[in-house]
């Protein structure tokens, strides 16, 4: 799997890279509410709770990277379901959520104790209650009550974005409610702007943020392709295990895919099925490729599929194998670490794309 050896860290940068910058344009206006004001700072509130929650890799650190995340997005996803089934409530000036057990659990299908212990080191508190009368625990009570005493109206943005924000979301859209919720993308959520796949613009702030100081190689590659091939791009954010971008091409008239450009934090990798034609006019050029082209042809061959060719299949040009029936066995992946490798990349996309040029 793509980007499989990340660390916990570089998972969770990626989300602390991509929240959205909250946009100068969202006003009172837009908000369906008569507390449209402390929504407004409620919504900020929650930029500065996710900051503070995606870089806290102490807290919620295990041995396995995937057992990390998962800490992370589980206490997100349980804020999500709060916010989705809690009765948003007043005492005083403070906001709270009160909830119903069984509707909780119905919505948030996993453990509550782990995601509300992590959360108290943000600044969330509860109190328990049966029958109207407070208890001690989770465990006796049937409806619990949510507090934030770090934010004045975070809770009431939260109750407002879950509960009268209603998108509905495809496979055609760039990502699942969950991951908008991650990265509040407020411009999608409140604005209403576009979240269709094909609508995207490559260009957009949060992926090349995600680059971070490789943001300037994606933007060669991108001005390049964009400017010179006929294709046209779909993209999607992949939120689970290994969070990363996803810029898929495809060619303008037929809709044939033809690569991605897969975006981590602070990484840039080139994913390619290659033509046989480019392979045989890479293992010309040997000599002169980089050395991480090379590397990468060298480990094409046979990969044992299910076609049981007994490798006669299989074909040699100079000095590279290749096989010529499966496109699978010439998956190549480019990492983009230098202008050296930008280089490559676009020699790579010239040889074969040449048959894409109008």
């Amino acid at each position: 799997m793509l980007f499989h050896n990340q660390a916990f860290e570089e998972r969770l940068k990626f989300f602390e890279l991509n929240i959205c910058d909250f946009p100068v344009e969202l006003t009172q206006a837009d908000i369906d509410h008569t507390d449209s004001e402390q929504i407004i700072l409620g919504l900020k509130e929650l930029r500065q709770l996710f900051r503070e929650i995606y870089t806290a890799l102490d807290i919620f650190q295990e041995d396995e990277p995937l057992e990390s995340l998962h800490n992370v997005t589980n206490a997100l996803l349980f804020l999500y379901s709060a916010g989705f089934v809690g009765e948003l409530c007043e005492q005083g000036a403070k906001w709270y959520l009160r909830i119903d057990k069984k509707q909780m659990k119905s919505h948030y299908k996993q453990s509550f104790t782990k995601p509300m212990e992590k959360l108290q080191h943000f600044g969330f508190y509860y109190e328990y209650y049966k029958n109207g009368n407070c208890v001690e625990t989770m465990n006796k009570c049937t409806e619990f009550a949510i507090y934030c005493e770090q934010w004045d109206n975070l809770l009431l943005a939260l109750s407002y974005i879950m509960q009268k924000i209603h998108l509905n979301l495809t496979a055609d859209d760039y990502v699942r409610m969950q991951g908008l919720f991650y990265k509040l993308d407020y411009r999608s959520m409140v604005l209403k702007e576009s979240t269709k796949r094909d609508q995207i613009d490559p260009f957009r702030a949060d992926i090349h943020k995600t680059a971070g100081a490789k943001g300037e190689f994606l933007e060669s590659l991108l001005k390049k392709i964009v400017s010179y091939y006929p294709l046209k791009v779909k993209i999607k954010l992949h939120e689970y295990y290994t969070p990363h971008w996803i810029l898929q091409f495809y060619k303008s008239n037929t809709d044939k895919y033809v690569f991605n450009l897969n975006v981590a934090a602070n990484t840039i990798c080139l994913e390619i099925r290659l033509s046989i034609e480019t392979v045989e006019a890479l293992a010309a050029r040997k000599q002169q490729i980089s050395a991480q082209l090379k590397a990468e042809l060298d480990k094409l061959g046979c990969i044992a599929c299910n076609n049981q060719c007994k490798m006669e299949n299989l074909k040699e040009s100079n000095g590279v194998h290749y096989c010529t029936a499966y496109s699978e066995a010439r998956l190549l992946m480019l990492y983009i670490n230098s202008e050296e490798d930008v280089k490559s990349a676009l020699m790579l996309l010239d040889f074969e794309l040449q048959s894409f040029k109008e």
